[in-house]
């Protein structure tokens, strides 16, 4: 068994295991994130967003802006 201190698989958007992929897409509601990441962060497209980022995971979710 290999062990690593950083996430070597996270689950995709559609439930899979993937690698993590932190390349920063548009997504259809207009906000941008990383294609996988071990954590949900989401940045404002612009405009009158509520807030400039939030980091969700767990449940909880984490907000500034």
């Amino acid at each position: 068994m290999d062990q690593s201190v950083v996430p070597v698989r996270v689950k995709g958007e559609a439930g899979a295991w993937v690698e993590p992929d932190a390349t920063l897409r548009l997504r259809a509601d207009g906000t941008v994130g990383p294609k996988a990441a071990a954590a949900g962060v989401t940045f404002s497209g612009g405009g009158e967003r509520d807030s400039l980022v939030t980091i969700d995971r767990g449940g909880r979710s984490l907000s500034f802006g």
